[in-house]
């Protein structure tokens, strides 16, 4: 729908819409234990997910997509056997999110643990983390003529700089301020990464 160079800005703005909710989510969270358990946030997690399946149930593809859909996976190993740029985005993509995993297990036990902290700390770990990536979502969108491949580099190491304040201090403010930053440099990720799939935005 947009030529390239308003790629960027669009697909920040529907990044930033998706970070929103992990500002809203953790401090919801935080809220419901305060007169709750852990079981009752589960259970309203539970609910959103059967929400989102009766809505995507609902929903009717276009017809070309549903031709596509009947190829079967060998013509996504195709598509990406033709478009190398595709495939090495989807490698370090795939590369970045297995390295941000032990985060999500990491963090609460660092909070619990080394913190003596609550699941409303936790939250408002992540919260803070929403709050940088909204930020940075939106500086992302002014982004447009940044070289592609570059800055998704430059997001995966910077992120994983701001980590190290979890093992050298226990300091809540450090590391959370961290947890912050390291958000307002992944805010950008998911713009810049679908814009390159889609062949928008320069390369280097």
């Amino acid at each position: 729908m947009f030529a390239d160079r308003r790629q960027l800005p669009v697909n920040a703005l529907l990044g930033v819409s998706q970070q929103i909710s992990i500002i809203v989510g953790p401090a919801i969270a935080g809220m419901i234990l305060l007169e709750l358990d852990g079981s009752a946030i589960l259970a309203v997690n539970a609910i959103s997910y059967l929400v989102l399946l009766t809505t995507v149930a609902r929903l009717k593809l276009p017809q070309q997509l549903t031709a596509a859909r009947r190829t079967g996976v060998m013509a996504g190993f195709r598509i990406l056997a033709q478009r190398p740029q595709l495939a090495s985005l989807l490698l370090i993509t795939a590369a970045f999110f297995f390295l941000h995993g032990p985060v999500e297990v990491g963090l609460p036990l660092y909070v619990a643990g080394n913190l003596a902290g609550s699941g409303q700390l936790l939250g408002a770990f992540w919260t803070a983390f929403g709050v940088g990536a909204v930020i940075g979502g939106f500086a992302g969108g002014a982004l447009a003529r940044t070289p592609g491949w570059p800055a998704v580099v430059a997001i995966i190491f910077g992120w994983g700089l701001t980590l190290l304040p979890f093992g050298i201090t226990d300091s809540t403010s450090a590391t959370m301020t961290s947890f912050a930053l390291g958000g307002l440099i992944y805010g950008p990720f998911p713009a810049f990464t679908i814009s390159l799939g889609r062949g928008g935005g320069p390369l280097w």
